[in-house]
C-alpha cells in the first residue's frame, strides 16, 4: 500500500474510532483489514501528530481540592464528597455510601481486606451492595470493640459483611484495650482469633476511620477503652492528637509513648505500614486538626472526606 492510500486509511480508522466511538474491532470488520491493522494505525496518527489528544483541566472544584489535598497532606489520593446543604446526618450518610461504593469499585479478587471498627465503619459496611461477585476476597477484623457500639449488633454486622463478599469473616471480638500484655498475650494466641490475626500480615486493604482529641476530645476511644480521668490527662500531656486503627498518635504523627500501647487489642504497627492501600474516612472538620496529624502516621494512602472538612483541612495547612 502507497503511503498516501495509507494516511486515507489512517484518517478513515480515526474518523470511525474518534467521532463514531466505533470498537476497533468494528472498524476491522467494516473496513476488511485487521484489527491490528486498526490499532497500529491509530498509534501512527497519535506517534505522528495526526491526532491530538487534550486533557483540559476538569471544571470541578471537588477534584481540584482534593488534588490541591494530596499536594499538601502527601497521600495518594483524596476523595472530597459534595456534601454542601446536608445536615449532620445527610453528610454521615452520603460519605458513608460513597465510601462503600469507592472501595468495593478498587477491591479485585484475593484481596484480602482489614476491617476496623466504630459507627463509621460499621455505616460503610451496611452500605457494601447486598451480594458481590467477588468469590477470592477474603475479609478481616484488625481492631477490637465492635461488640461495645451501642444499638450495633457486631455478629449480625460482620456476617452479613460475609454474605456480600462470599466469605467468612475472621472475627477480633474483643475489647479495644485489656488490663496486661500477658492477658493479651493469651487472646491473640486462642484459636478464635488466631485464624485472623495470621492474616495481618497479608492484608492489602485495610479501612478505618478517625478519633480526635485534640483541640476538642470528640473520640469515643476512652469509653471504650475505659479510661479513667487520670490516664486521659497523661495521654493528653503526651500530646496525642487521636487515633487511627485504634492507635494514638500525636501531633507531629509518631506513636505516643504510653503503656497502653501494650494493651491495645489492634492489629500491630509494624504490620499497618506494610498495607499497600490504606483508607480513612471522616466527615466532621472538628477532626480536621487529627487528620493532618493523622496522615504524619503514614497509615493514610487514600483520605475521603466531606466538603467542609475538606475546606477546614486546607486552611489549617495553609496556616501552617
Amino acid at each position: 500500500m502507497s503511503a498516501n492510500l495509507e494516511i486515507q486509511l489512517m484518517f478513515q480508522i480515526c474518523q470511525k474510532f474518534y467521532y463514531k466511538q466505533m470498537s476497533k474491532m468494528e472498524i476491522a470488520k467494516e473496513l476488511g483489514i485487521s484489527r491490528f491493522k486498526v490499532a497500529r494505525l491509530l498509534d501512527k496518527a497519535l506517534n505522528e501528530g495526526y491526532v491530538k489528544i487534550e486533557l483540559k483541566d476538569f471544571p470541578n472544584t471537588l477534584l481540584s481540592l482534593g488534588q490541591e489535598l494530596e499536594k499538601v497532606l502527601n497521600v495518594k489520593s483524596v476523595v472530597v464528597i459534595d456534601t454542601k446543604g446536608l445536615s449532620r446526618e445527610e453528610c454521615a450518610f452520603k460519605v458513608q455510601k460513597e465510601s462503600a461504593d469507592f472501595i468495593v469499585s478498587i477491591l479485585k479478587e484475593k484481596d484480602i481486606l482489614g476491617i476496623s471498627c466504630g459507627t463509621t465503619l460499621a455505616g460503610i459496611t451496611r452500605f457494601f451492595p447486598s451480594k458481590t461477585a467477588f468469590s477470592k476476597i477474603q475479609v478481616v477484623q484488625i481492631t477490637g470493640g465492635f461488640h461495645l457500639l451501642k444499638n450495633i449488633d457486631a455478629f449480625k454486622l460482620l456476617a452479613d459483611l460475609g454474605e456480600k463478599f462470599n466469605t467468612e469473616v475472621k472475627m477480633f471480638l474483643t475489647p479495644i484495650a485489656v488490663k496486661s500484655k500477658a492477658i493479651k498475650d493469651v487472646l491473640l494466641s486462642d484459636d478464635s482469633l488466631s485464624s485472623g490475626v495470621n492474616l495481618f500480615p497479608k492484608i492489602t486493604i485495610a479501612i478505618t476511620a478517625i478519633g480526635s482529641w485534640h483541640p476538642d476530645l470528640t473520640s469515643t476511644f476512652y469509653k471504650a477503652a475505659n479510661l479513667d480521668e487520670e490516664s486521659i490527662k497523661n495521654l493528653q500531656k503526651s500530646h496525642v492528637a487521636g487515633d487511627i486503627f485504634n492507635h494514638l498518635f500525636d501531633t507531629e504523627g509518631g506513636i505516643i509513648d504510653h503503656k497502653i500501647n501494650e494493651e491495645l487489642m489492634t492489629i500491630d504497627t509494624q504490620y499497618l505500614k506494610r498495607i499497600p492501600v490504606k483508607i480513612a474516612v471522616s466527615y466532621d472538620e472538628r477532626k480536621s486538626h487529627a487528620i493532618l496529624s493523622g496522615v504524619k502516621t503514614g497509615f493514610i494512602d487514600i483520605l475521603i472526606i466531606d466538603t467542609s472538612t475538606a475546606s477546614k483541612l486546607l486552611a489549617l495547612t495553609k496556616q501552617e
